[in-house]
């Protein structure tokens, strides 16, 4: 992972949920420069093992995006993303 992408992925989640495809495309168009959805998932991982970020699913039943658990799909690309209070604090 490029060390600085973890930073700018943080920023990304902090004001909506948002999805590794949607974190990736708004980084190359603000960077101006290619970045790999892998490095984003990466990043992504390492701050939700850090707790700066919140892993979440959406439900389409109740229209509201639930807590990740361990029983769920570990595929990060089916996870939305929101930045914990004390990822905030960081941005």
């Amino acid at each position: 992972m490029r060390p600085d992408i973890e930073m700018a992925v943080l920023a990304m989640v902090c004001d909506d949920y948002e999805s590794p495809g949607t974190i990736t495309a708004d980084l190359c168009r603000e960077l101006g420069t290619p970045i790999d959805v892998a490095d984003v998932g990466a990043a992504l991982e390492s701050l939700v093992s850090k707790e700066l970020v919140g892993a979440y699913c959406f439900d389409s039943v109740t229209g509201n995006y639930l807590p990740k658990t361990a029983s769920m799909s570990a595929n990060t690309f089916e996870t939305w993303f929101l930045a914990s209070r004390a990822g905030r604090g960081l941005v």
